[in-house]
């Protein structure tokens, strides 16, 4: 579980770092959590790749 979170929190960074509007990054962030919370951990990893995925096809 901690894996996990350090991986959202680097991505959250990387996001930071790329000076993409912190808005956008935090609501998508919250959405993860929120879908964490209504499915589980094992998902985690999807939701990772499909943030990804979105990144590099959005930039």
């Amino acid at each position: 579980m901690n894996k996990y979170k350090s991986l959202i929190r680097l991505i959250f960074i990387k996001e930071k770092t790329r000076n993409i509007q912190k808005a956008t990054t935090l609501k998508y962030i919250k959405n993860i959590f929120l879908l964490i919370k209504s499915y589980s951990y094992k998902y985690l990893p999807l939701f990772c790749f499909i943030y990804t995925i979105k990144r590099k096809y959005n930039n």
